[in-house]
């Protein structure tokens, strides 16, 4: 899960992040037990490294109820706001096929 803006963070500190995101998988994907472990990772940076080559994940996960979206996924784009909504599209589309 990717949040971005501090001022938006749950209260609780990093526990409470992952007390926030643990629920919100939840909602969407029904019981879950709680996290054995966890790791929350902060960039500054907000962008991966544009360079030719560079291998990005698919939307497909080996979850069939997970799938990724966003301007680091496989695509014709790099990190733009144009990659990110498209990688959206892409998802929502491929969960409406399997619907």
């Amino acid at each position: 899960m990717v949040t971005s803006a501090e001022h938006t963070a749950p209260p609780g500190g990093r526990l409470g992040r992952i007390r926030h995101i643990h629920q919100t998988l939840q909602h969407s994907l029904g019981p879950l037990p709680e996290p054995k472990a966890w790791q929350i990772v902060e960039d500054k940076r907000g962008t991966f490294e544009c360079s030719a080559g560079l291998n990005r994940p698919a939307h497909a996960t080996a979850n069939p109820k997970v799938y990724l979206a966003g301007d680091y996924t496989l695509g014709p784009y790099p990190a733009t706001l144009e990659g990110a909504v498209r990688s959206g599209v892409q998802c929502a589309q491929l969960l409406w096929s399997q619907a």
